[in-house]
């Protein structure tokens, strides 16, 4: 048991004492030996030491990233790629996209940037409904009427095939009595003048064939194509406007603006 000098006497007293076996005098809190006291704050000094290289080689890792971004930021070169083929390796920039072509608009936008094939076609109202009507035909003869129809018509879209514009329809047969013709003129692989569609109130195409029935039957739903030959010029307004026109009917012309798909 460690053991040290009574400070008043002299006499050997045990290091957890409180006073002194001998003389009674009041003995000092025991002392801790100096090897330990200097273990101790070798210990404390190795904790702080890590502390700090630890902390420095954060402060260090994130200046290097820091410094890292705002070069390639910075740096043109960064910001090309590099062409492994030939002599030798060069460094070319990175060319962007072409924008691709932008949609027709609806009346007030601009014009597109390339040639599209397939439209949709809205009315000028809310530039959401397509282009519909009616259309009323009774056929008379010497003696009386022979057959007629009313059906609603609807324009579904337009597409560009080759040189040919295909406008495609849509009727719902509401009424039908004989076997009247759709059309006046137009058949089914046959010129139709009574049929045209005139772009942006300048261009007038004549209707060349149908995929339509040249006569009809019953009442429903009809979808086909009308064909003309023709293409769609360059708007200066930036406006894209059709109008469908069917003569020999009692038809309101439909007008609608297009929009590409």
């Amino acid at each position: 048991m460690t053991t040290f000098p009574c400070p008043s006497c002299g006499s050997a007293v045990k290091a957890t004492s409180k006073f002194c076996g001998k003389c009674g005098h009041c003995l000092p809190p025991p002392l801790v030996p100096a090897r330990r006291r200097r273990r101790r704050w070798v210990t404390i000094g190795l904790i702080g030491l890590v502390v700090i290289l630890a902390t420095t080689c954060c402060i260090l890792a994130a200046l290097s990233a820091r410094k890292a971004l705002q070069s390639r930021v910075s740096d043109p070169v960064s910001q090309s790629s590099v062409v492994e083929s030939g002599p030798a390796n060069a460094v070319q920039p990175v060319v962007p996209e072409a924008p691709l072509a932008t949609a027709l608009p609806v009346a007030g936008l601009p014009a597109p940037a390339g040639p599209v094939t397939g439209y949709d076609v809205f009315t000028s109202d809310d530039g959401q409904s397509h282009p519909s009507g009616q259309i009323s035909y009774t056929n008379w003869d010497c003696v009386g009427c022979v057959g007629g129809f009313d059906t609603k018509v609807e324009i579904l879209g337009l597409s560009v095939e080759g040189d040919n514009l295909v406008l495609k329809l849509r009727f719902n047969m509401t009424k039908v009595w004989g076997q009247p013709g759709l059309f006046q003129v137009l058949a089914q692989n046959a010129p139709a003048p009574d049929v045209q569609l005139v772009i942006n109130d300048e261009l007038v195409l004549e209707a060349i064939s149908t995929t339509l029935p040249g006569t009809i039957t019953e009442q429903g739903i009809i979808i086909g194509n009308l064909v003309f030959n023709g293409q769609i010029p360059v708007s200066e307004s930036g406006e894209y406007k059709i109008t469908l026109q069917i003569r020999g009917r009692d038809f309101q012309p439909l007008e609608g603006w297009l929009k590409s798909k």
